[in-house]
């Protein structure tokens, strides 16, 4: 199975090198391509991929105009999708994924933290520690 990871060059998390090194790592039975953009593959290599995941638009777009194309299943890197050709995807019988609930812990965590620290005063003793009160 030939999968294409194609994510906007402003990932401000991982780069894009980083991404492809950690499905590589995980998956070792597939075959990953990385594409910031459809410029270096090749029109086969285009039609061959059957999975793509990223949320560069440009990218999705030229695979979803290709008339021999091969995909089935689309995995954004965000939780929105109110930016992709949804029309498309359905019209092609493609499945769509998101990350939709993958912050609902770590932003919890943040929020029960934040009630703790105000009601402990834990802002008001670092300001008083690092004397900026």
């Amino acid at each position: 199975m030939k999968v294409l990871i194609g994510v906007p060059e402003s990932n401000s998390n991982l780069s894009a090198e980083e991404i492809k090194q950690h499905f590589e790592e995980s998956a070792k039975t597939y075959q990953f391509d990385l594409a910031l953009s459809t410029d270096n593959l090749t029109s086969s290599e285009l039609d061959e991929v059957e999975v793509y995941v990223g949320n560069n638009i440009a990218v999705l777009t030229q695979l979803l105009e290709r008339p021999h194309s091969q995909l089935r299943w689309v995995q954004t890197l965000s939780a929105g999708i109110d930016n992709l050709p949804l029309t498309r995807l359905q019209e092609k019988g493609i499945r769509l994924t998101t990350v939709k609930g993958i912050h609902a812990e770590p932003i919890s965590e943040s929020v029960i933290g934040m009630i703790l620290a105000m009601y402990r005063g834990i802002n008001e003793s670092a300001k008083k520690a690092s004397g900026l009160n």
